[in-house]
């Protein structure tokens, strides 16, 4: 069963309910939750269900219903490995409903829902990787869902900025993005490099982006700003909205954007009058559907394309359940996104553009016939491999 941390209120400003300082530990793990239920604390300052500035391991837990002015379900300036667990409905009144993190992170088969930052930043995760971050190599989201955040600034769900020499290379796997809603930029994600002679490197690969919201201005469902190379590969994007421009915002000419197999569906922004991609910076689109070709693409530098469907090839993309329209439904996260045995965007991509991708958003096999589907599920041959 669970153990259980509830109801308590920790005066001195950090960890409501768990407060970790240890150091590091060499050849080892520092401190350790496991089947831990984190409910229902509060701390002043920071971490109002859980303060880290050591090595925690977090396991197969749940931290529910927690609050602090920054980090309601946790604070980390050390490093914090989240695998298997909950955190979900925490409250921040600053920056990271769900987590502030200055440290090093690593998130795994978790999730964060319907955490609220009220007032600023990172509805789900707010995460700030200065030069105290150690030197690695990537920064690793696998198999998360972040889905019904809020923020009352920018990145609904997620909000990252980067301000270090050599940062990491930051890689979202096999996540769900759904449901989150900012009242100015990036409904779903915000991501942002200070660092001029660093281009930073986020990759994000059979991930799916549904129903993000920007309310007061871009990037319903990304922003990128200053020093950004986002690159999407095999990602599904349905049914996010902004209020302005861009569904997809890159914010300065020094960012872009590569997108490799990828669907863009029934996206809108500003009531259909502007660019469902924003770009004042390169964008690459190479084996894509998009509803409306590049007709609704705005870019200031160079736009680079080749293979891009739309409706005029495809009426109907089918996916297993989906009934929508932009202009009247979005923001929407809806439906079941997986592509039907009708859909003509099986076997459509170009696997070579996914090579280094073994699974699908499902965790089946990335390529179950003579090519990759396009999006972030592979539809499986009605006798798959081992299902004999």
């Amino acid at each position: 069963g669970y153990a259980d941390v509830t109801e308590e209120r920790f005066e001195n400003a950090r960890g409501g309910g768990v407060y970790n300082v240890q150091g590091e530990v060499t050849g080892g793990r520092g401190a350790q939750l496991v089947l831990v239920n984190v409910i229902g604390n509060y701390a002043i300052l920071e971490g109002g269900g859980i303060f880290n500035s050591g090595d925690l391991w977090i396991d197969s837990s749940q931290i529910l219903s927690n609050q602090a002015k920054y980090g309601g379900g946790i604070s980390n300036s050390g490093a914090v490995y989240v695998n298997y667990s909950q955190v979900n409905e925490n409250t921040a009144g600053q920056d990271g409903g769900g987590l502030k993190s200055t440290g090093l992170i690593d998130l795994r088969e978790s999730q964060f829902k319907n955490n609220l930052a009220t007032g600023d930043d990172g509805g789900g995760i707010w995460v700030d990787l200065g030069n105290s971050v150690p030197d690695v190599d990537s920064i690793f989201l696998i198999d998360c869902v972040f889905e019904s955040n809020f923020c009352s600034s920018d990145g609904g769900g997620i909000n990252v900025n980067f301000d270090m020499a050599n940062p990491p290379v930051f890689m979202l796997e096999r996540c769900i993005i759904a449901g989150n809603q900012a009242e100015d930029d990036a409904g779903g994600l915000y991501f942002d490099d200070d660092v001029e002679d660093d281009k930073v490197v986020v990759h994000m690969n059979s991930c799916q982006v549904t129903g993000n919201e920007a309310d007061g201005d871009d990037g319903g469902a990304i922003l990128i700003v200053d020093y950004i190379q986002l690159e999407l590969t095999n990602c599904t994007f349905v049914g996010n909205y902004s209020d302005d421009d861009g569904v997809l915002e890159v914010d300065q000419s020094t960012s872009e954007i590569i997108a490799r197999n990828c669907i863009f569906f029934e996206n809108d922004a500003d009531d259909n009058s502007d660019g469902v991609i924003d770009s004042k910076g390169d964008v690459t689109l190479i084996s894509c559907f998009i509803t409306d070709g590049t007709d609704r693409i705005s870019v200031e530098d160079d736009l680079t394309t080749d293979q891009i469907w739309d409706t005029d090839d495809f009426p109907d993309i089918f996916f297993v359940d989906f009934n929508f329209s932009a202009a009247d439904d979005a923001p929407t996260a809806e439906g079941d996104f997986r592509l039907s045995k009708h859909s003509p965007l099986i076997n459509l991509g170009d696997s070579t553009l996914s090579a280094g991708l073994k699974l699908d958003l499902d965790g089946n096999k990335r390529v179950s016939e003579s090519n990759i589907d396009l999006g972030a599920y592979e539809l499986l041959p009605l006798f798959a491999e081992g299902s004999g």
